[in-house]
């Protein structure tokens, strides 16, 4: 199993006390490619995948 599924399997059994947004929410490939122009660095495709899975997140503590 890759470690982003172990990820999001994760996320998915404690989506009642967490909530880190949804694609739909998420940067557009064109604003993560003009974000790591403006920073003249390449973002890990790692991190990447986060940010289009996940962006637009919160943590509730319960």
């Amino acid at each position: 199993m890759s470690e982003f599924k172990k990820f999001k399997d994760i996320i998915d059994r404690y989506y009642d006390s967490i909530n880190l947004g949804s694609p739909s929410n998420a940067p557009s490939e064109e604003r993560i490619a003009e974000t790591e122009k403006n920073l003249e660095v390449k973002l890990p495709p790692s991190y990447i995948w986060f940010l289009t899975h996940f962006l637009g997140g919160r943590y509730f503590r319960g």
